[in-house]
């Protein structure tokens, strides 16, 4: 029954993408991106893409990967760029699951909740939700570079939930072709996960750096493809930063230091990525906190610095960790000359993470009588909420077609300045 509930919510959530993708417009990036850099025409073939890569690589942005997709999803029917883009959104949903759940023995009908919530979650607070869901140049650039990066994050964070379990000693022999195969599927995931977005990669880079010093200080082995792995990644990533199109920024982020001045340029970016912070992620953020609190254990007297107890709660890789996480991605930006409200999305993951883990300790603690009604009433929930989901597409829908405009939603806080049509005509007129 658990299965057949997880498949029906995966559908819904399939169609409700792959329907909005479909009647997503074209906007400027779509235009110029689906022409080769190269020579200005139309793509009609692979080896057209590959030639248009290299050119962009020069002069347009780093985004090698990001680029080929955006290209290819530009220059085939809409309905394959649909489906595709549906199903990345399924497996991303499902992967947050398998973080959430990862180191825990937990039934199915657990599972099943926190799926139909992790989907509740990624709808309605979403930043910027068209651009980085169904827009094609958006949600390729975000979106499908997140599903990578978070792949490669998984094999690591799997990794790290399995050694607690052990007490750093055991090492469990693995035959040396299997190493082999790991090392060169680690080698590939790694470049495409380092090689794809600047926050969420170098964020990622960051967690995967805690593994290592983990690691070497509780005396686990690190598997070679591990390393290997994080090496490629490494590598995948200085491609991105180090790229020559990324020059020409990095020229006009320095002209604009010598302007402004070393300390006015990054105070105003860290006040800028701080405000928009609060903007979009106030409301998952304080979620999460509220959760993690009420999972806090009250009897324990030891006595320690918060410094310490910040340590201590990264190295169990829970709440805290994606929190630390999440962060970083958003700070990240403050090196970077350019921002975008997009950047987000990664955050926002981490954020539901976060949450996730707070709910199954809450679960935990719960009796049996009690774990039955949280779920019926969570599942209840999750129903009304994807009847929000689909009234709003509806009625969004038919709004758009109006007005020649398109679906989106906003999870924000500021004065939207197009007003028009939420107040009466009569009222305008006064």
């Amino acid at each position: 029954m658990q299965k057949k509930i997880r498949i029906a919510i995966n559908v819904f959530w399939f169609l409700i993408i792959a329907y909005l993708s479909f009647k997503m417009p074209l906007f400027v990036d779509d235009y110029f991106q689906s022409k080769s850099f190269a020579t200005g025409e139309d793509i009609s073939s692979l080896n057209m893409i590959f030639d248009s890569l290299k050119v962009s690589y020069q002069i347009f942005n780093g985004r090698v990967i990001t680029m080929f997709f955006i290209q290819l999803m530009l220059n085939v029917p809409r309905i394959v760029f649909s489906i595709c883009n549906a199903i990345v959104y399924i497996m991303l949903a499902n992967l947050i699951v398998k973080y959430i759940c990862c180191g825990v023995d937990i039934d199915k009908n657990r599972s099943t909740i926190i799926l139909a919530l992790v989907y509740v979650c990624m709808w309605f607070m979403m930043p910027d939700f068209a651009e980085v869901v169904v827009w094609p140049s958006g949600c390729i650039t975000y979106m499908w570079m997140n599903l990578i990066i978070l792949s490669f994050g998984y094999l690591y964070y799997k990794a790290f939930a399995s050694m607690r379990c052990f007490d750093g000693s055991t090492s469990r022999k693995v035959p040396a072709g299997k190493t082999i195969i790991a090392a060169i599927g680690y080698t590939v995931l790694g470049i495409c996960a380092g090689w794809s977005a600047e926050a969420s990669a170098g964020a990622t880079i960051g967690g995967i750096s805690l593994f290592f010093i983990w690691c070497l200080l509780t005396k686990h082995n690190i598997r070679l493809e591990k390393i290997v792995g994080f090496v490629a990644c490494l590598a995948g990533y200085c491609m991105l930063i180090f790229s020559p199109a990324n020059r020409v920024r990095i020229t006009d982020a320095e002209g604009g230091m010598a302007t402004k001045g070393l300390i006015g340029t990054y105070a105003y970016r860290v006040a800028r990525e701080s405000y928009y912070l609060c903007i979009f992620l106030l409301v998952p953020i304080a979620i999460s906190i509220a959760l993690y609190i009420f999972t806090r254990n009250r009897t324990s007297t030891e006595k320690e610095s918060v410094f310490k107890k910040v340590i201590k709660e990264v190295s169990k890789g829970q709440e805290v960790f994606f929190w630390l996480i999440a962060f970083a991605s958003v700070y990240v930006m403050t090196f970077s000359a350019g921002f975008a409200n997009r950047i987000f999305q990664f955050p926002l993951f981490m954020l539901i993470i976060a949450m996730g883990k707070s709910f199954m300790k809450i679960c935990d603690d719960l009796s049996v009588e009690y774990k039955e009604r949280l779920a019926k009433a969570t599942i209840t929930f999750s129903i009304i909420m994807m009847l929000l989901a689909s009234t709003e597409v509806i009625a969004g829908s038919f709004y758009a077609k109006a007005h020649d405009s398109f679906f989106d939603r906003q999870m924000i806080y500021y004065h939207i300045y197009d007003t028009k049509g939420v107040i009466s005509d009569s009222y305008e007129q006064d």
